[in-house]
């Protein structure tokens, strides 16, 4: 999408800056955000007037402090120019100043699923499987795909609703655009990270992010996700020990044993060692919508210190199923 395009329907464009003009939006003393391979995000704040006409407002800042990081930066700034969804972060500007690159984001005042994930309820739990499919599904619609190579709890991020964004295009691959290598291991497949990525990496990812939701912890080592939810749940082929599994409060919630068992089928098809074992993306779609929330449950809360300050917003779209 160019710019001119962008203007007419309604989006406007990401901002070039001056790489000092950053630095006088970064907040003093510097506040840390996180740190990844690109480089490391810092909290700032655009202010009220300013000379491009953007509403004052907190961001993140990522600085790239390593070396040869412009095929990430240019993909990344590339997809988010391009690209419009609801889960997708967005990008309000960047800088590419003497060889200095930094990307600038909206900020996300809950930070990664990562730090939050053992604290949701089910109906929250269910809206960051189906919207990380919806992202997942968008992304391989486009012409070429765009495979994300990356889908872990650490590149989502949220709002202060929890609602979730994905972040962190640098490692995408949009046809035979973008590094050979890339992805993590564990949440990653193999192939993904050793150069043979194609869209069944992302569902492979797609599977240990609904398993490590419903188990509603991240492991350090994803392989022993996956051995230890086929341990406790599979017996002779037929999902057992949900409980095992589930924390209660996913149970008390609104999620019902029916619901967890397609829904941990679901993840273990997608984290199939064997690409041809793995469903599609408009079939994971599908299933997850197919599930619900107990019709007595009409929202929830994540624990008792934010039962009194936030509230969860969420909507109960189906019945138990």
């Amino acid at each position: 999408m160019t710019g001119a395009e962008m203007e007419r329907s309604g989006r406007r464009p990401p901002v070039k800056f001056l790489f000092s003009e950053l630095e006088e939006y970064e907040n003093q003393p510097p506040e840390k955000l996180g740190q990844g391979s690109f480089g490391v995000v810092f909290k700032g704040s655009i202010p009220e007037k300013n000379k491009w006409g953007l509403p004052a407002q907190e961001v993140a800042i990522k600085v790239n402090t390593g070396t040869k990081k412009k095929i990430e930066f240019n993909m990344e700034r590339s997809i988010l120019e391009s690209i419009e969804h609801k889960n997708i972060i967005k990008l309000v500007g960047f800088a590419d100043d003497n060889n200095r690159l930094c990307l600038v984001y909206e900020y996300m005042r809950r930070g990664t699923l990562k730090i939050n994930i053992s604290d949701l309820c089910w109906p929250k739990t269910l809206q960051i499987m189906r919207d990380m499919a919806s992202v997942i599904f968008h992304l391989h619609q486009q012409d070429p795909p765009i495979i994300f190579r990356d889908l872990k709890s650490e590149n989502i991020l949220m709002n202060e609703n929890f609602d979730p964004k994905l972040s962190d295009f640098g490692l995408a691959k949009r046809g035979k655009e973008g590094l050979k290598f890339g992805g993590t291991e564990g949440s990653s497949d193999v192939t993904a990270i050793h150069g043979s990525a194609t869209p069944l990496c992302d569902i492979y990812s797609i599977g240990i992010l609904i398993l490590e939701l419903l188990a509603q912890k991240v492991f350090r080592d994803r392989g022993k996700l996956l051995a230890w939810v086929r341990g406790e749940t599979l017996v002779k082929g037929k999902v057992r020990n949900v409980k095992r599994v589930l924390r209660k409060n996913l149970l008390t919630s609104g999620c019902t044993v029916k619901n967890a068992r397609r829904a941990i089928k679901l993840g273990i098809q997608c984290a199939s060692y064997k690409n041809n074992d793995r469903p599609t993306i408009q079939y994971i779609c599908k299933e997850l919508s197919k599930l619900g929330v107990m019709k007595s449950l009409t929202s929830c809360f994540l624990n008792f210190f934010d039962l009194f300050t936030i509230n969860c917003n969420c909507v109960i779209s189906t019945g138990a199923s």
